[in-house]
């Protein structure tokens, strides 16, 4: 393997035969012996070599599936990177990707689970956090239901897993769960946790609650210096809630600037949004906006035009290369579920084979 332990700053890409006998190597015992940090090498250049067109989807995703084994730190970051910018670009249409992801995680899911250990290292911390976060928000049913255990005793939940059960809390719930930790934001000491809670609030799904909490954003209940990062999660906890913030941010945008410092600002919030848009439909709406509006935004109207060249480049991406992806999903789920269905039908005969006996 080249690059041992990513000594050099460079992306390594073998033959497929070569990327095969990885994989089939990293399936082994212990992973074949390969250094922790070679193996998070290896899912980053998978990750960034596919979405660059050097190696196809399908091939890089078959390698990946040897996560299914992983439970360590670095190489689950590199792969949640690299999910990151899939997932984007699949918009709302990730119901195979729930069951894909759930997969992978299992393992390390069921050996961290919610409760830290004694023996816990930090890094065992950090990766808790990270696949709890990804299990609950792709539909772990085990996840969300322990996620709202803990919030019904909202005043003890460990501070390593207060994120996702905020979060889920939120997203899974309705206006009580907002109110529950809206009250508890506005009598908050403690900064690192009020800032925990402020940023909480963008799990939301509702339209209702997108408002509210966008109109906390423009009040001066949200600090100056923490209103983006507020907006932020409005729009990346849930690829639903692009569409509605996008049209809240245009529709009040001068209130907006004026809340935030400046137009400058608020050019790239939407910059920001628009590099979620999955459609078509989206970019046309950012270009009527621009073309009606852009000229109150200044020099930084340049930011605003930015975002539409960005818009369509993501979707000729999209068109190009995210089908794969989607039919890699598709026929791995539906392979699984064939697989449970032979089971279940050689189950059956035996029963039958019992009963006539």
């Amino acid at each position: 393997m080249v690059n041992v332990q990513q000594v050099g700053y460079y992306r390594v890409n073998y033959t497929e035969n070569n990327w095969h006998a990885i994989h089939r190597l990293l399936s082994t015992s212990e992973w074949g012996g390969v250094h922790e940090n070679n193996r998070a090498q290896v899912v980053d250049d998978l990750f960034n070599l596919a979405r660059a067109g050097l190696i196809s989807y399908n091939l890089a995703l078959n390698v990946i599936e040897y996560l299914e084994t992983e439970t360590n730190y670095i190489p689950w970051t590199a792969a949640f990177n690299g999910f990151s910018f899939l997932t984007i670009r699949l918009g709302n249409d990730t119901a195979h990707f729930n069951s894909y992801i759930q997969a992978l995680t299992s393992k390390a899911y069921n050996k961290l689970g919610f409760t830290e250990n004694s023996t816990d290292t930090a890094l065992d911390i950090y990766l808790r956090t990270k696949v709890l976060s990804w299990a609950c928000k792709f539909g772990s049913a085990d996840c969300i239901s322990k996620a709202k255990s803990y919030f019904q005793n909202l005043s003890n939940v460990p501070k390593n897993i207060r994120a996702t059960v905020y979060c889920v809390a939120l997203r899974e719930g309705g206006s009580a769960e907002f109110e529950a930790l809206y009250n508890k934001f506005k009598t908050e000491t403690v900064a690192t946790e009020e800032t925990l809670l402020q940023n909480s609030f963008g799990c939301v799904k509702t339209q209702a609650l997108i408002e509210r909490v966008f109109n906390l954003v423009i009040s001066d209940e949200i600090r100056r210096q923490d209103k983006s990062s507020v907006l932020t999660t409005l729009y990346t906890e849930n690829n639903e809630n692009v569409s509605p913030v996008f049209t809240l941010v245009t529709q009040k945008y001068k209130d907006l600037a004026e809340a935030m410092g400046g137009y400058s600002a608020v050019a790239t919030v939407i910059s920001n949004i628009a590099s979620r848009f999955t459609t078509q439909q989206q970019l046309s709406e950012l270009q009527t906006f621009n073309k009606n509006n852009g000229t109150d935004f200044g020099t930084s109207q340049a930011t605003l035009t930015a975002a539409e060249a960005t818009v369509s480049e993501n979707l000729q991406w999209a068109e190009a290369k995210l089908g794969v992806f989607r039919n890699y999903l598709a026929g791995r789920n539906g392979g699984a579920m064939a697989s449970a269905l032979s089971i279940f039908s050689l189950l059956l005969v035996a029963m039958a084979t019992i009963l006539r006996q």
